[in-house]
């Protein structure tokens, strides 16, 4: 980070969402899956990431310009088709992974179904 010191940094928010959304995802024997979340079942993770990643940023002298993208280009609407239909299939292979018991894989498919919504942004 060094040699970040003095500088402004763009960095991709949608990205740094779902980084923060996977890694903070436990898993608890016994009972699954589990995310941060307040009390209207809305996840948090991201946004504690954010405001951590911020302040370690600004204590190493770096200014973060967090960036949101929008739209896809119309270029993109295949590939974007493509990872709904494998998230899609992650979220039902992680159901029947829970099912089975076995919640190693469970929660490596827990990590490939994360979406980030209009309301995370």
């Amino acid at each position: 980070m060094d040699q970040l010191t003095g500088r402004t940094l763009a960095i991709d928010t949608s990205m740094t969402i779902y980084q923060f959304l996977i890694a903070t995802q436990t898993l608890k024997e016994g009972y699954g899956i589990f995310e941060m979340k307040d009390r209207e079942g809305n996840p948090t993770a991201h946004l504690n990431g954010l405001l951590y990643r911020t302040i370690q940023f600004m204590e190493n002298g770096i200014k973060p310009m967090w960036v949101f993208d929008g739209k896809a280009p119309d270029l993109k609407k295949g590939e974007l088709e493509e990872r709904k239909e494998g998230k899609e299939a992650a979220e039902e292979k992680k159901e029947e992974a829970m099912k089975s018991g076995d919640m190693q894989e469970a929660k490596m498919m827990a990590a490939r179904s994360v979406r980030v919504t209009k309301e995370m942004t």
